[in-house]
């Protein structure tokens, strides 16, 4: 989940000084016009690997030989990034999805009518687990509401048997799946986008000059973190990048049953207008989103290794397999304030996970070593252990 949140913030560099803005994006539109077709994020031809990997497929392990020194290095500069920030977050805080706006306890219902593909991990058997679900921001600072975002839906499923793949968490009986308002990462790898994330952090000349290289992601970004939106509940959640279920190559995305009656969000005032919404939105009845997976089913099509690309619904339909259910609640009374104190103290990680939803492709490798760096940097040197569902409140 934390390799989106930076992405979101880009409109809010742009857009500090109006005439810098203005001038910047007229030179990224002559660098566009004259350089790379613009279509959706990751679309262009140039965006899938040229190394055509077999279906279901990640790189090769003998291939990924120079990965973890880099991951490394790229938790270190998540730290750096976190410190710069901790002054204006109060301290520091996660190092992406820094401001919550609710955490709850709830429900991943697993379809009865769901096609055999799918049957594999948590969907194996038709069955309900309580989960914990979070909503958040999807920087890493906690800012207004109001300020250009991408956001987030983080799920920890509870009562999942079998060995886990995080290290020293094997016997955890949790699986994490995250999910955010973008459908790619928007950059092909973990190194390129913490090239972004750098620049974004340092503004000015290299932020331009990254605007440059990189007209068309930086104009969908601007796009996607501006758009205004009035409820969490009214959004679609993404995995952005793949995961297998069983033998296959899989996206996935939350996407909500219903659309709540909220406008378009451009005139919310408050600077937590979303946390109110979720408040209040409980408060009158249960919400809830339709969980569903997309096969890869072209491999250059749907690359696993090249995080940019989009992986066309109409080439690759999603298929329905779950429901996630956000019941009904005071979130004010005693018992839902302890509750979220204790949700909010949880650590998500894809790698959270059983075999038969392994994170792959280099995104997904680099989170395991770059975003346990960001918690420890929270302060634990080792991570908390896992919520068994047996927890009173």
């Amino acid at each position: 989940m934390a390799r989106f949140s930076a992405l979101s913030s880009v409109r809010s560099v742009l857009l500090r000084s109006k005439s810098t803005a203005l001038a910047l994006l007229a030179a990224v539109g002559a660098v566009a016009c004259a350089t790379e077709p613009e279509t959706h994020l990751g679309a262009t031809a140039d965006a899938v690997d040229s190394q055509v990997l077999p279906l279901n497929e990640e790189l090769p392990v003998a291939q990924q030989a120079g990965e973890p020194a880099l991951f490394e290095r790229l938790g270190r500069e998540i730290n750096e990034i976190q410190q710069k920030k901790a002054e204006a977050n109060g301290g520091v805080a996660r190092g992406f999805h820094a401001k919550p706006h609710g955490c709850v306890l709830g429900q991943l219902q697993v379809l009865p009518n769901r096609a055999e593909e799918t049957k594999f991990g948590v969907f194996k058997e038709t069955k309900t687990f309580p989960a914990w679900i979070r909503l958040s921001n999807a920087t890493s600072s906690r800012q207004s509401d109001r300020s250009p975002d991408l956001h987030g839906l983080a799920v920890k499923v509870l009562n999942v048997p079998g060995a886990k793949l995080f290290p020293g968490q094997e016997t955890a009986t949790t699986q994490d799946f995250l999910g955010i308002t973008t459908d790619s990462l928007g950059t092909k790898d973990a190194e390129s986008f913490m090239e972004f994330q750098k620049a974004l952090n340092e503004g000015g000349g290299a932020m331009a000059a990254f605007t440059l290289w990189h007209a068309p992601l930086v104009f969908k970004l601007i796009s996607a973190a501006s758009r205004p939106i009035a409820s969490m509940f009214n959004e679609r959640y993404f995995s952005g990048v793949p995961f297998k279920l069983g033998p296959r190559a899989t996206k996935f995305s939350f996407t909500p049953c219903a659309q709540l009656d909220r406008g378009d969000g451009s005139r919310n005032q408050s600077s937590k207008f979303l946390r109110e919404d979720v408040v209040s939105t409980l408060e009158s009845g249960t919400q809830c989103f339709n969980l569903s997976v997309q096969f890869q089913r072209d491999a250059a099509k749907q690359p696993v290794e090249d995080s940019s690309v989009s992986w066309d619904e109409n080439e690759a339909p999603f298929v329905p397999v779950a429901r996630l259910i956000l019941p009904k609640q005071d979130m004010r009374s005693e018992e839902a304030v302890r509750k979220e104190g204790f949700c909010e103290g949880l650590v998500w990680n894809p790698w959270h996970s059983l075999e038969e939803h392994r994170p792959i492709g280099n995104a997904n490798r680099a989170r395991k070593i770059v975003m346990t760096a960001a918690q420890k940097y929270r302060g634990a040197t080792q991570p908390p252990a896992e919520p068994t569902g047996t927890e009173t409140f």
